[in-house]
């Protein structure tokens, strides 16, 4: 069964029976989990009114809402921090399968939780991606294996990067953690260190962080957790209210309402990193690659794409600078 891929835009788990594809998803995701079976559904429309419905704890503001869409869903989502899984993906209409991959895709490069993940389950594999052609590569498509299922979730696996990653991280794959707040992802750059809230529990250990859920990788890091955040006890948002780069710990209750509507449970993590980013003076783009160029008091900070050819100390010259073009 599969380890990676959930956390992006989504594995689609194909062949077998209906009850062995959902029980794959049971075991691999677990709770919360929000399952829409497509067979029951008729159109997009339909399909995200049920899935809104069975995520929300407040049916008549969500019969209120003035469309049943992806947007809605993103958000109700990353509220109850629930995963989200399309069953028998493929018994959509065709028109209604292009409409909801479309959705999908979007909700995924929107959602700014790395904790929540997206699943369907179709009869054949690379329904989703003969759907929505963009999410081709994407999209992971994992074969149901009746054998793995007999066996759990805690047996050996033959996929060989799957092992690889396990032994490199001590037998537990430590997915990677999302920063999509630039003031967080800032002080992590700069002082190779920031305290993080999530709404749910995430793996730790050493990682790779990221700007988005589909984002390539942006640098390596570590993940400690610190520990569970109850609304009832404050302590620890005024304990570290300075390491997650807050002014005061009010300031970061405030941005967890905004982000949940309300101070709601959660869990601190400490990121760390060796990696230090700064600013190009030239192009104002950070990266761990900006340098001193120059020599003495003269010398600049610039990143690799501004220091100019291979082997020099100072910035291309300009074409005035170059000569023939002198203003004097």
């Amino acid at each position: 069964m599969f380890r990676r891929g959930a956390i992006g835009y989504g594995v689609e788990v194909y062949g077998g029976t209906h009850e062995q594809r959902r029980a794959v998803f049971e075991i691999q995701f677990g709770d919360p989990t929000v399952y829409v079976d497509a067979r029951e559904c008729s159109d997009s429309t339909s399909l995200f009114r049920t899935a809104l419905l069975s995520i929300a704890d407040d049916a008549e503001r969500i019969e209120q809402l003035p469309s049943y869409s992806g947007h809605y869903l993103r958000q109700e989502l990353e509220r109850a921090g629930s995963n989200f899984v399309i069953e028998e993906f493929d018994s959509l209409p065709s028109d209604a399968r292009t409409s909801v991959a479309r959705s999908m895709k979007a909700i995924a490069e929107g959602l700014g939780s790395d904790e929540v993940k997206l699943g369907f389950t179709t009869e054949e594999g690379g329904s989703v991606v003969h759907a929505e052609p963009d999410l081709r590569m994407r999209v992971r498509s994992w074969e149901v294996d009746p054998e793995a299922l007999r066996r759990g979730p805690h047996a050996p696996e033959a996929d060989k990067e799957d092992s690889a990653e396990d032994e490199a991280s001590g037998g537990a794959h430590v997915g990677p953690i999302v920063f999509s707040d630039p003031d967080a992802r800032r002080r992590l750059q700069q002082n190779g260190e920031v305290v993080t809230f999530r709404t749910s529990e995430r793996t730790t250990g050493e990682t790779w962080w990221r700007q988005t859920r589909t984002g390539e990788k942006m640098g390596n890091c570590r993940v400690e957790q610190i520990g569970p955040i109850d609304p009832a006890n404050r302590s620890a948002l005024r304990e570290h209210y300075r390491d997650a780069g807050f002014e005061s710990a009010r300031e970061w209750e405030n941005a967890i309402k905004e982000l949940n509507g309300e101070l709601v449970e959660g869990h601190l993590y400490r990121v760390t990193s060796d990696e230090r980013w700064a600013e190009c003076e030239s192009c104002h783009e950070y990266s761990s690659d900006v340098g001193a160029v120059g020599r003495g008091p003269d010398f600049t900070y610039l990143c690799p794409d501004c220091r100019g050819p291979p082997g020099g100390d100072t910035p291309a010259p300009t074409d005035n600078e170059a000569g023939g073009n002198h203003a004097e």
